[in-house]
């Protein structure tokens, strides 16, 4: 009998299957899609829960989910693929580089079938850039990022949101753009990382600064 819900649904776990499976078949496969986008599809009757296991991207008050955010960050790369080696994004640890003029980005995924909890894995990445980054910008999906489904759980498992519940979790478990340290000498830079079972991540390198005028506050502003 097919079940309507499944606890990793909500989780990190289809996150890093989605990047995974978008990565592998690149040059073979032109597009592809997600069952489904939002949990208001059901097959049966509708489960009031809010995080119930939903088959959706985002569940049914519009919340999203580490899969969402999965899908945001692909559609976010670049659109030259750095070949690296074969294997680069073949194992439960997988990487994958992408640039473009201004900017280069580093995709990372620790992606593993089973949720196991498991110690965290120290990763190290070494691109060689002829100079110093203008800035350095981590976007992730892990336990502490993109994870609405542990926010619901210590507001006590509301069935039904209030606006104000609704607005904490879409600000607080939503994908953002942070500064991370790093190391750079003789023209390499060196990323370290620490990272749990279906945790992604994705290094931004901004090689230039972009600029553009804000004319209502008469200035230059940069866009990163």
């Amino acid at each position: 009998m097919e079940q309507n819900k499944n606890r990793p649904n909500d989780t990190r776990k289809p996150a890093a299957y989605i990047v995974k499976a978008a990565l592998d078949p690149e040059k073979l496969v032109a597009g592809s899609s997600v069952w489904c986008f939002s949990d208001i599809f059901e097959e049966f009757s509708e489960i009031p829960e809010e995080f119930h296991g939903g088959f959706g991207l985002l569940t049914h008050s519009g919340i999203p989910k580490p899969a969402y955010y999965a899908m945001k960050m692909l559609a976010e790369l670049c659109d030259n693929r750095i070949v690296l080696d074969k294997d680069a994004s073949d194992g439960e640890m997988g990487i994958a580089a992408f640039e473009d003029v201004d900017k280069m980005q580093i995709l990372l995924f620790r992606q593993k079938m089973k949720n196991e909890v498991l110690p965290k894995e120290h990763i190290e990445v070494e691109v060689a850039l002829e100079r110093n980054p203008k800035e350095v910008f981590l976007e992730r999906i892990d336990e502490e990022h993109c994870n609405p489904l542990q926010l619901w759980e210590e507001m006590g498992s509301p069935q039904e949101l209030t606006n104000k519940q609704k607005e904490m979790l879409l600000g607080e478990t939503a994908l953002k753009m942070e500064g991370v340290s790093y190391e750079y000498t003789e023209h390499r830079l060196t990323l370290k990382a620490e990272m749990g079972v279906n945790d992604v991540w994705i290094y931004a390198l901004f090689l230039i600064i972009l600029y553009f005028f804000d004319r209502q506050k008469g200035d230059i502003q940069s866009v990163v």
